[in-house]
């Protein structure tokens, strides 16, 4: 039994609004790329490819394949899932979250998928930003090994 951090999707919005990260962009291949975004005991990564678009209005991303991860995140050197507010009422009813909105427990207590990716990595763009372009590729470093 691995312990895992979750929280709610509604404190996980309201973590990016409120939270002020360090922002590092990171070039992984020729195409991927990856945010990595920082603040105290929290580590969000948020994985993207840059590729022409196909259409001018086309305001989607790409997608990753499957064996790439769009999203991940840990709280404290641990692994957290995002689950829908209302589920995550419903597992962690008679537990204490910590002031951010964390709970620890299990893994497999945790009975709920998390929120789809691509709609954490969505959110992370457009929350926690700081008024910097996440797909900007021209900030990215060249990462160690790749």
């Amino acid at each position: 039994m691995s312990k895992i951090f979750c929280i709610s999707y509604s404190d996980y919005g309201y973590l990016l609004t409120q939270t002020d990260f360090s922002i590092k962009t990171v070039q992984l291949t020729d195409i991927l790329f990856e945010n990595i975004l920082i603040s105290d005991e929290i580590e969000i990564r948020r994985r993207f490819v840059n590729v022409p678009r196909l259409f001018d209005d086309d305001h989607s991303e790409p997608l990753l394949t499957d064996d790439t991860e769009r999203f991940s995140m840990k709280y404290m050197g641990t692994k957290v899932k995002v689950i829908d507010s209302y589920k995550f009422a419903e597992i962690t009813k008679n537990m204490k979250a910590d002031p951010l909105g964390f709970v620890q427990m299990d893994e497999d207590e945790i009975p709920f998928d998390s929120v789809d990716q691509e709609n954490l990595a969505e959110d992370l763009v457009l929350l926690a930003s700081n008024g910097i372009e996440l797909n900007d590729i021209s900030l990215a470093q060249r990462a160690q090994g790749a």
